[in-house]
């Protein structure tokens, strides 16, 4: 590092020239299939508004999604969704969709996430 540059980390810069602090954060590679499906939501925001409504994830019929919508994958929220909030137990009637959406898309094609 030199007297302009700051190392924070092996992979974070801070660089001061002028009066202009800049953060240069490396990293290994680029997701640019990522940066291309959100350039496509940001061109067609629909694709992020939901269509249906249903009182559960079971209700959902996945076979129809894949075969009629084209989708490849499915990503459940967990709190709310599978479970009630804070809880690590999934409902057992959510139970049953998640166990249809990993039939239907397989397991690696089904993803659970929590904010």
């Amino acid at each position: 590092c030199t007297s302009s540059l700051t190392c924070i980390n092996n992979h974070t810069y801070i660089v001061h020239h002028h009066s202009v602090i800049i953060i240069i954060i490396m990293v290994q590679s680029i997701n640019t299939k990522a940066l291309v499906t959100l350039a496509s939501v940001m061109r067609r925001p629909s694709l992020m508004v939901p269509h249906i409504s249903v009182d559960n994830v079971s209700e959902l019929n996945y076979t129809a999604m894949k075969e009629h919508a084209g989708i490849r994958a499915v990503i459940f929220d967990k709190d709310n969704t599978l479970t009630a909030p804070y809880a690590m137990e999934i409902h057992p009637v959510a139970s049953l969709g998640l166990e249809a959406a990993k039939r239907v898309f397989g397991p690696e094609n089904v993803a659970i996430m929590s904010n």
